[in-house]
């Protein structure tokens, strides 16, 4: 047998990448229940990085909660970051995946709440999420304004 030594690091993004290339080829459902390619409104991204551009400078180990379609994402790329991306919704991040908009290494199917289980504390530098996809019947009641 042989031993190999790599990081904890190297060895949960080998971790991470392998669940989420299962995801995305579909290992883990009889057949994908999404056929429409993401969410993909370049406005949206273009206006969010420009609205970060001055707050943010790519440095440090980025987490991006709920990421969805991974359009938010396409901002923090565009401005320099690698960041990991997590979400609850399995469909989400596999078509996310599918269409290139996550990075394999990178992409977690996970409850945000359950993150300090995974990671150490102080893991990440910052933790950021976004709403810059689309208000429906399953989330629009978060969004409506309360008396």
């Amino acid at each position: 047998s042989k031993v190999v030594m790599v990081s904890e690091r190297r060895f949960l993004e080998g971790l991470v990448e392998w669940l989420a290339v299962s995801l995305k080829d579909e290992l883990f459902c009889e057949s994908c229940p999404v056929a429409t390619p993401p969410l993909f409104v370049p406005e949206r991204i273009d206006a969010l990085e420009k609205f970060l551009r001055p707050l943010l400078h790519p440095r440090g180990e980025v987490l991006e909660i709920c990421c969805g379609s991974g359009m938010a994402t396409q901002a923090l790329k565009e401005l320099g970051f690698r960041p990991w991306t997590a979400d609850l919704d399995s469909c989400e991040i596999c078509n996310a995946l599918k269409s290139g908009y996550l990075d394999p290494e990178r992409a977690m199917v996970l409850d945000a709440r359950l993150m300090d289980r995974f990671f150490p504390p102080h893991h990440f530098d910052m933790v950021v999420g976004f709403m810059v996809g689309l208000i429906d019947e399953v989330n629009w009641l978060g969004w409506w304004p309360r008396p």
